[in-house]
This record gives structure tokens, sequence and C-alpha cells, in this order.
């Protein structure tokens, strides 16, 4: 008889259920030879877990995920001598196997990397599961989709270099530009400040957000051009230069480029 937290669902995404496991030293862990009728999620923070598949034994270190189908047999466990901290997810609905494609999750065993990020949201998803108050479960799935988001950012940017450092140094390099997006810094500031060449921090800032610099630059003085012309009195010329634009036309230009519309077209259309 299946569990109460194993079934599934119609809704897009639901939590069948979610925790957090230590393992000191014990033969423990899950065998399901037909497994679940849910997604199953393993993120390992702390230690060794192992786990067989086609007969053979595979040693899976901290930071990396599990990652198990609806109906896939499950062979994972902790051994003597070994200890392993776990977060894990069981999950359903009809939009999951999409939802991981986008984020680029495919695999059995797929390497992330450690993020307090992704550790902080796993422990906040947990918390509010178990509130049991109103949209208690819809905060959950707010965080667990926060999870899969870091996840896959950190798949991708995984695919295009290995080096732990060098994905923290472009993360850097985008907190850096949130906040000071209206300064003209050119790509040699951000290679500088990653400690790569001009040629690799490009390549690898591409890599991550899909954008030349000069283009996410943009990208990101536009929507910001657009809150201020929805949420405010401010002039075209005033909103240019608070983004980082001297000049007026120019960013009219970029504004229709990323937009489809001019600015003040934009301000008469939202407002």
């Amino acid at each position: 008889m299946a569990e109460l937290t194993e079934y599934k669902s119609e809704s897009p995404l639901r939590i069948n259920c979610c925790g957090i496991r230590q393992l000191n030293g014990n033969v423990v862990g899950g065998f399901r030879e037909k497994g679940r009728v849910d997604y199953h999620i393993i993120y390992i923070s702390e230690g060794t877990l192992f786990l067989r598949e086609k007969g053979e034994e595979i040693a899976v270190n901290k930071g990396n995920i599990i990652l198990y189908l609806p109906d896939e047999p499950q062979d994972y466990y902790c051994k003597t001598g070994f200890d392993a901290t776990y977060y894990y997810i069981h999950f359903t609905g009809r939009y999951c196997e999409k939802i991981l494609s986008e984020f680029s999750l495919s695999g059995r065993v797929i390497n992330t990397g450690l993020s307090s990020s992704i550790e902080g949201n796993f422990k906040r998803m947990i918390e509010e599961y178990y509130l049991f108050l109103p949209h208690s479960y819809d905060a959950a799935n707010g965080y667990f989709i926060s999870i899969l988001a870091h996840l896959g950012r950190r798949v991708l940017s995984n695919d295009s270099d290995n080096s732990s450092s060098g994905r923290t140094g472009i993360y850097d390099a985008l907190k850096v530009i949130a906040h000071n997006f209206h300064e003209d810094k050119d790509v040699s500031f951000y290679a500088g400040m990653c400690n790569l060449s001009i040629s690799h921090f490009t390549h690898r800032f591409k890599a991550v957000t899909g954008k030349s610099l000069k283009e996410y630059v943009a990208y990101i003085r536009v929507e910001k051009a657009k809150e201020l012309l929805y949420n405010t009195n401010l002039s075209v010329k005033e909103i240019a230069e608070s983004v980082g634009y001297s000049d007026q036309n120019y960013f009219s230009r970029i504004f229709k480029k990323y937009s489809g519309e001019s600015p003040l077209g934009y301000r008469k259309k939202y407002n």
C-alpha cells in the first residue's frame, strides 16, 4: 500500500513530503524496488551517500544531487564509516517534467556544488511545509521553485566551467551589476574582479546569463526604466540619466530595442 505522502497530483506542482536526514555511519538508506509514483530529489550537504545503479556502487559526495523519476528503482544508502547529511523532497504534478527540463536537471547524479542559498531555501521550505498555516504549501512551493532555479543555474555554470571559484566570481559580478547598473564599467573591470582574462570572463558570463555584458547591462537598465516610467512622473530625460544614459536619444533607441516600443509609448500604454 502506498504511503500517504506518495501520490500523483494533477496540480501544476505539489510537494508530497520533504525533510532532512543525518546518517552517522550506519548502514541505512532507501531501497524501493519499484520506486515511487512521484519524483524524488536528494541534495547532499555533508559527507557521502552511496547508490547502486545497474549493479554498480557509486559514491555520491556532498555538493551533488540524486534525482529519481517516477517508478524508477531506488537504492541509496550510507555505509559504515561514512557520515552523510542530506535534504530530500518528493514531489508531483503535471508540469514536473517540463520544470526539470527548463532547469536542465537530468540524469541520476547531478553536480551542483555546495550553496548556502540552496541549503537555506531547503530549510525554509521544510519549515513552511510543516507549519500547516494558511498558504504554507504555497510558500513551500515557492521555496522549492527557488531551489530548482538555483540548482539549474549552477548546472549551467558547471557546463561552462568546473571551477567553483569561477562560478562564484560570475555571481559576484552579477550582484555588483544589479546594484550599480547605472555606472559605466567595462568588461576589464569585471574580468579583473573575477581574476579572469577578458576572453575567459566573456565566455563564462555569456554561458551563465545567455547575454554579453553589454546586452545584460542594457537589459537591466531598460527593466529599471520601465519601473520608473510606470511608477513615477519623471521625464524621459531624467529616467535616462538615472539608469545610466546621458544621451536621451540613445536611451530611447536602446529602450525600443529591448521593449519593442518607445519610452513614452510604454508609459502611455501602461498608465
